[in-house]
């Protein structure tokens, strides 16, 4: 199992989704469309299946002050 990641279009920093999944299941799944809050840039930001990888280790992401 690993992250679902994206890239932060603000930063260009990797950003966990939050999801965890493995490759397999990634490719078996159907095109969709989702999004997510950015840790990074505290944007939202819509993604597809075709814009993810898969991170075996979750990157350390600092908390940003509320």
């Amino acid at each position: 199992m690993g992250c679902v990641m994206i890239s932060c279009p603000v930063t260009g920093n990797a950003v966990s989704t939050g999801i965890e999944t493995d490759h397999y299941a990634l490719e078996l799944a159907k095109a969709f469309k989702s999004r997510s809050r950015c840790s990074e840039c505290g944007g939202e930001h819509i993604w597809s299946k075709t814009d993810v990888w898969i991170c075996d280790t979750v990157p350390y992401q600092q908390p940003h002050a509320a």
